[in-house]
This record gives C-alpha cells, sequence and structure tokens, in this order.
C-alpha cells in the first residue's frame, strides 16, 4: 500500500467515526442524526471499495467465503432412440 493510499485509508476512519459518535449522540428533536448515520455508510462504503474493490456486501460476502453463490448444473442430454 502507498504511504498516500494509507492516509486516505486513516482519514476515512476519522471521518466515519466522527459521524458514528455524532449519528449516535444526536438529538430526536431535530433529526440531525439521521445525516451522520447516511454520511457514516456512505464512508463505511468508501473505505470497502478502497481496500477491498467493491463495496457490495454479496460480494465481499463471497469472496470471504462466507457464503456460496449457487452454480447452475448442465443438465444431460437424454438420447432418443430411435423405433
Amino acid at each position: 500500500m502507498k504511504k498516500s493510499e494509507a492516509i486516505r485509508v486513516y482519514r476515512l476512519i476519522d471521518q466515519w467515526t466522527i459521524a458514528e459518535l455524532k449519528a449516535r449522540l444526536g438529538t430526536f428533536e431535530d433529526l440531525e442524526y439521521i445525516d451522520y448515520y447516511m454520511l457514516m455508510i456512505k464512508k463505511r462504503d468508501e473505505l470497502r471499495k478502497l481496500l477491498y474493490g467493491t463495496s457490495n456486501l454479496a460480494e465481499l460476502a463471497e469472496h470471504f467465503r462466507i457464503i456460496k453463490r449457487k452454480l447452475k448444473r448442465k443438465k444431460k442430454k437424454k438420447k432418443r432412440r430411435l423405433l
């Protein structure tokens, strides 16, 4: 990992943590916490995209072998009998 990429990862983690704290400590009166929660999700997805190349959770679960993609089996052709 290059130094510039490491700095970007560190900044994303900082921004993600700040957004998560503001989302958890936000008040219900002005619904400010919803904006911070959306920002937190956005930063987390950016971090996943940077580290793993994708932010899609299904692809990541498949990559880490948590789930397996079902493969379609080829059906055997039946031989026709000529009478």
